[in-house]
């Protein structure tokens, strides 16, 4: 049977049971959708009526909180409250606003402030008599008590802001219902005075008739029933059942439409298909009405039920058409069985041609499902086109990404020839592209280990798993050029389609071996120094103790490694270790820092302690390392160099105060023969008597300067906070007559205070500002003065542009007596800078100078930093 006949065939029984199925598809979608959509339309019929009826009562809510807010209800019923006449005041007001509202809203038949007190009596009450009547106060004589009414007790009992909303019930006066009757709505908010009591409350009746009436219009022709909670009606088609339960009739909407009873208990909207007592099938629509709080009523419409009517018409047109659409189907299919079947050939013998030779090659004309079809196959034949690129890409890529990896990779088969190797591995082994491939993987093995490498590799096919290579020994690689290189090497088993392979990650060591050398190397020399190197936390706790440290403490290792210093710190200095810790931390480096520490045997000893911040390979500050030299011998020297340097001070100071005397007596003396005896004797007499007058002075100028050089050690002040450019200040106003003759221009700006002796610093500054404007160029003096913070130390800088001085004698200058230049040339004794040296060194810092003949001199000294007092 060709594809044509097999295609009609087909097509015709397709048909058929496409007819067949439709039309019972449709006749059950008409009579569903005319039932459900006369449902529906009902059901937001009844809704937008409840809605309507619920808007209303929530305007009424809103009244009755506006009105008691806008009058002043709290004085008045305060006043009732307390049995006193409310005032006038406040009583006008609160009718005013009474009346408006009244006028405003003409369905308000009452608004009324009933009191708490008097058996909840009407203390304002403002009504009207009909509709459209204008409002009217009632007199005292004709309020009311309402104490015993249901809507007092339960708008009392509210709580403040919430309002009250009654059921929809007839109105009574004086206990009856009104005639004619008046359906009337009411709404109450409960008045607080200042106690948490209630004291009263307003109350709005509104004439529901109207709203009621409008609702029976909005429904259109369908019967309208409204009902309470309990199914009683107060809307009924039939005028005389509305309210009957007011007058003792029981028979509600359970009685009269079982089928709705649900809705009472339920509360939900729904709308659904019944059966009325005269036995018609009716459509019903049942909604809530919330009117405030839990009070709500149910609007309920019916109309009669038109959906099966429409239903039957429907199914005989539905089969006529069923069987027109069977006739004309198979026409179709007879006629398109042909045009359809010759593409499909065509499709069929291009596939063939594409699986055998890859070419694929459809017939231009497409239409229809054949046409999709060819598109389809068009579209796929591209699709594998791009996926054969895209596996090219990635194959690239892959290559790209094991190239560019930083870790040598080799992968070999079981034979142990080499079937990839990356440029890293290349690099390594010292190979071209490509010349490892295919080789035996023992190439790169060294000659030592050649012979054991098959059987290696043959153990791990045999046990194929990741793992490292070698067990613990050291592995070595061979390079092309015979060098060996130290590897490590980690495998792992690579299964392909192809077979099974292994790939070798080989890496470089060389850097690691040597850092590790370099490890055990600062290891020995920290072991073998004679200094006690301990690492510690930044909390203190030791993490290493050297041998040295073991005996000069006189604890071992173990004894201390993972404990605090405190068992080698005086309990007297237990904060001065956070301290130094705490700078370290900062990142500062403490250099030669003399304290005490504790023996084993609870002797204390002098020591110098360096503390150096250790850091991670980010720079972070993770511990300190703490080197600890005994001075105690040093510190027992110096101390008796010291007394000695003492004793000669004032031998020096005793012996140069007891030479002025002698010596001021030969100058006198000279100086008067000079002047008596001059031009009488012969010329030689006369330059005799000059030297001797000016070698007696020159005298005199040593041993004043030998006494000055003798008082810094001996009659210094305490070191005090003191302004170091103050200080500078009065030093230049005393040289003020030699500043202004050289036209010298000295400068200074900002500088800090300083731990120091305020003459003594103020004589170091004369010394060098001194020399800058003595020793001087052919340029004016520009002296420049600076100070940077150093660590606990200030670090200053006095700059001239001067004559300068050579390197070689930067040391010499600050000995006593030493002169650069002949004398006559400049004057002075040669004793200024040894002097101002000996003033830096009591003030605990240090003095150099760095200078150039001809490019000025800059004398760098160090004074000690005021100390921060924390906050």
């Amino acid at each position: 049977m060709t594809i044509a006949r097999r295609f009609t065939l087909a097509a015709v029984a397709a048909a058929l049971f496409t007819a067949i199925v439709l039309a019972i598809v449709v006749d059950f979608s008409i009579r569903s959708t005319l039932y459900q959509s006369e449902l529906q339309a009902q059901e937001a019929s009844t809704a937008r009526i409840a809605s309507d009826l619920s808007g209303e009562v929530r305007g009424v809510r809103q009244d009755v909180e506006a009105v008691a807010l806008a009058a002043p209800v709290e004085a008045v019923l305060a006043a009732s409250q307390a049995g006193r006449p409310p005032p006038p005041a406040a009583l006008a007001e609160t009718l005013r606003v009474f009346q408006a509202e009244m006028a405003a809203k003409p369905s308000y038949v009452q608004l009324r402030l009933i009191g708490r007190a008097r058996g909840g009596r009407e203390v304002v009450r403002v009504d009207r008599n009909e509709p459209d009547a204008p409002p009217n106060v009632v007199p005292e004589a004709g309020l009311q008590s309402k104490g015993d009414r249901p809507y007092v007790t339960e708008t009392l009992n509210r709580a403040p802001g919430e309002v009250y909303v009654s059921s929809i019930e007839l109105n009574r006066e004086h206990g009856k219902v009104q005639v004619p009757h008046m359906p009337v709505l009411r709404a109450g908010v409960p008045v607080f005075a200042a106690s948490d009591r209630p004291v009263g409350m307003v109350i709005i009746n509104v004439d529901m008739r109207e709203s009621l009436k409008r609702l029976q219009r909005l429904s259109g022709a369908a019967a309208v029933y409204v009902v309470d909670p309990q199914g009683r009606y107060l809307v009924h088609p039939d005028p005389a059942r509305a309210f009957a339960h007011e007058f003792g009739a029981a028979k509600g909407l359970a009685e009269d439409f079982p089928g709705l009873a649900d809705v009472l208990t339920t509360g939900a909207q729904t709308a659904r298909e019944i059966e009325t007592p005269g036995g018609m099938r009716t459509v019903a629509a049942a909604a809530p009405a919330l009117l405030g709080g839990a009070t709500r009523v149910f609007v309920i419409t019916m109309t009669p039920s038109g959906g099966a009517a429409a239903a039957r018409n429907a199914r005989w047109a539905i089969l006529v058409a069923a069987v027109a659409a069977v006739l004309i189907g198979a026409a179709l299919a007879i006629f398109l069985a042909r045009g359809v079947s010759r593409p499909i050939v065509e499709i069929t013998e291009a596939a063939r041609h594409f699986a055998d030779s890859g070419d694929l090659r459809l017939p231009s004309r497409r239409t229809g499902e054949a046409g999709v079809l060819a598109d389809t196959l068009e579209r796929m034949h591209a699709t594998i086109r791009e996926r054969n690129a895209a596996l090219e890409r990635d194959e690239k890529r892959l290559r790209q990404v094991i190239d560019g990896a930083p870790t040598a990779m080799l992968m070999v088969d079981r034979q142990g020839l080499i079937q990839l190797s990356n440029a890293r591995a290349d690099d390594l082994f010292g190979y071209a592209h490509g010349e490892l491939l295919g080789r035996k993987i023992e190439t790169l093995t060294p000659e030592s280990a050649r012979s054991q490498h098959p059987r290696h590799l043959e153990g791990f096919f045999a046990r194929p798993e990741a793992r490292a290579m070698g067990g613990g020994r050291e592995l070595f690689g061979l390079r092309k050029d015979g060098q060996e290189v130290p590897v490590e090497i980690g495998l792992s088993p690579i299964e392909t389609p192809e077979g099974s392979f292994t790939l070798a990650a080989v890496i470089d060591v060389s850097e690691r071996r040597a850092a590790e050398m370099l490890q055990s190397r600062l290891v020995a020399i920290v072991e073998s120094s004679q200094d006690a190197i301990v690492g510690k936390t930044l909390d203190g706790v030791v993490t290493s103790w050297n041998s040295a440290a073991e005996a000069l403490f006189g604890f071992a290792a173990k004894q201390m490694i993972g404990r605090t210093m405190s068992a080698v710190i005086p309990k007297r200095l237990a904060n001065e270790e956070q301290d130094l810790l705490r700078r370290v931390a900062q990142g500062e480096k403490v250099q030669s820092f003399e304290t005490v520490r504790r023996l084993r045997n609870g002797r204390e000893i002098d020591v110098s302690v360096t503390l150096s911040p250790l850091v991670d390979s980010h720079g972070r500050v993770i511990g300190a390392s703490s080197i600890s030299r005994d001075i105690t011998e040093a510190k027992r020297r110096q101390d008796e160099l010291r007394r000695s340097n003492a004793s000669l001070e004032q031998f020096a100071y005793v012996a140069s105060h007891d030479l002025q005397e002698p010596l001021r007596m030969v100058a006198n003396f000279t100086d008067l023969l000079a002047k008596r005896y001059k031009g009488q004797l012969d010329e030689k007499a006369d330059k005799y008597l000059a030297f001797a007058s000016e070698g007696a002075h020159r005298m005199q100028r040593l041993v004043a300067d030998l006494l000055a050089y003798s008082r810094v050690g001996s009659q210094g002040k305490p070191l005090v906070p003191t302004s170091s450019g103050a200080v500078i200040d009065a030093v230049v106003r005393s040289l003020g007559a030699k500043v202004r003759e050289t036209e010298a221009v000295v400068e200074h700006k900002g500088l800090p205070e300083v731990l120091a002796d305020e003459v003594q610093l103020g004589q170091l500054f004369q010394n060098l500002i001194g020399n800058a404007l003595k020793f001087r160029g052919e340029a004016p003096p520009r002296i420049t003065i600076t100070a940077t913070r150093a660590g606990g130390f200030w670090e200053f800088r006095v700059a001239d542009n001067g004559i300068g001085i050579d390197p070689r004698f930067a040391e010499r200058i600050f000995q006593m007596f030493q002169r650069l230049h002949e004398r006559g040339i400049y004057e002075g004794s040669g004793i200024g800078l040894a002097i101002s040296k000996q003033i830096v060194e009591r003030h605990g810092g240090a003095i150099r100078v760095e200078s150039e003949p001809g490019s000025g001199a800059t004398f760098i000294f160090t004074l000690r930093a005021v100390p921060e007092v924390d906050a």
